[in-house]
């Protein structure tokens, strides 16, 4: 009752307009409200937002630090083309999470989301070889079962057969090797595979079957999210045991 008192008034619909919904219901709940992971409706309902959006609100909703934050910079510039300019806040960030990368010396290239990340990692690995002189590098691979975005490229890299069954007269420029996923290795259809040294090694029989030399870049993530339950590798992980063999080819 106190969420309720707390609305402007109850707003329990809006007018159908021009926006495309993002599920069957033609008409969803109004979202009005949210503190921590808790969104609150029209109505005055309470809905838990586990997933934080679709992992978006990490830190969780109405964190007055951060929208306070947001307000004052975009009231002093709230964009600069990065061909041309740099930003304090921007070079401030990097400094800061600079040290948590596991490389070195690393360099951070900002970007909106998930997917123009990925799209933008790709066409790295790709600009690195050609400035090495190795055209021919072309090849990516990645796990069945791994996310890794919805725009095209991405979905491409991407081994979730439900997202990619619609456009698969639009892909296939990129491998797959089974996923590191132990629950439900050897089970039929799953392609999956529960060891690190079975995973290590048909990633390599991959490369060498592709001809190392034609090989850009393994795509892989040593936490796998919600595409298969918060998978978490081991102490030695499928990842750090598939290194050696892109190692050897260079690959990136």
């Amino acid at each position: 009752m106190a969420d309720e008192q707390r609305m402007s008034g109850p707003v329990t619909a809006v007018p159908r307009g021009r926006v495309f919904r993002r599920s069957a219901d033609p008409s969803p709940p109004v979202a009005v409200r949210a503190e921590g992971s808790t969104i609150w409706d029209g109505s005055g309902r309470a809905y838990l937002d586990g997933a934080g959006g679709a992992l978006v609100v990490n830190v969780g909703h109405g964190r007055r630090s951060i929208a306070e934050a947001m307000a004052e910079q975009a009231g002093r510039i709230a964009y600069a083309h990065g061909t041309a300019f740099t930003t304090e806040p921007l070079e401030t960030y990097a400094a800061a999470i600079g040290p948590h990368l596991p490389v070195d010396d690393p360099a951070i290239y900002p970007v909106s989301g998930g997917s123009e990340a990925t799209e933008t990692a790709l066409k790295l690995a790709r600009a690195y070889h050609l400035a090495r002189g190795e055209t021919e590098r072309l090849i990516v691979i990645s796990r069945w079962g791994s996310y890794h975005g919805n725009t095209l490229g991405a979905l491409d890299v991407s081994g979730r057969r439900p997202l990619r069954r619609p456009y698969e007269g639009w892909l296939g420029r990129f491998r797959h090797v089974s996923a590191a996923y132990p629950y439900r290795a050897g089970e039929p259809h799953a392609n999956a595979l529960g060891e690190a040294d079975e995973l290590a090694t048909e990633l390599e029989r991959t490369i060498e079957a592709a001809e190392p030399d034609t090989v850009a870049a393994f795509v892989a993530e040593p936490i796998v999210g919600a595409t298969l339950g918060g998978t978490v590798t081991g102490r030695r992980s499928p990842t750090s045991a598939g290194g050696s063999g892109c190692s050897s080819s260079r690959t990136r």
